[in-house]
């Protein structure tokens, strides 16, 4: 003898488990991979930006960061350039500095070397104090140079200043 439900009570299969993954599970997962993939998409530009920073701070050169970012087009790539013109601009200052001091302690020793030479020679007393009066002259001109070059570097960053 067999009795036949009808349909409405017949035993429902347990989807609960299925409901869930399907509705909750799966779209988080699915969210959880865009998201970090996106978060390392946007992460790995600023990485290279901070680290060719630390080389400027610590090496005073850094090498260029626009190529290491392949061929993006957004914000992170006008970044990574203007980055690069700067450590450029850096980099070449702190060159003609160099070559600036380079040249003016030359100089400076220059007017420092006839006064020893004076002083070391046989000259009459007069002619020496004449000399080294010449020398402390050429010497007070090129401190008035030097100080007139950086006045003028001074004042024109701070009239770049005012106009940005």
């Amino acid at each position: 003898l067999v009795i036949r439900l009808p349909e409405s009570m017949r035993p429902k299969p347990n989807l609960m488990l299925l409901h869930v993954g399907l509705t909750w599970l799966l779209p988080l997962i699915i969210l959880l991979i865009f998201t970090h993939r996106f978060y390392f998409y946007l992460l790995k530009p600023i990485n290279i930006l901070k680290n060719a920073a630390m080389d400027l701070t610590n090496k005073e050169s850094a090498d260029p960061v626009r190529p290491q970012l392949g061929r993006r087009q957004d914000e992170l790539a006008q970044l990574a350039t203007t980055f690069d013109q700067m450590s450029s601009r850096i980099q070449s200052l702190v060159r003609s500095q160099r070559q600036l001091i380079g040249d003016l302690s030359h100089e400076l020793r220059t007017p420092l070397a006839r006064m020893r030479l004076v002083l070391d020679s046989d000259w009459p007393r007069d002619d020496c104090d004449s000399k080294m009066i010449e020398e402390i002259s050429r010497l007070n001109h090129l401190i008035d140079d030097a100080m007139t070059v950086a006045w003028l570097d001074s004042d024109q960053r701070h009239r770049l200043r005012l106009r940005s």
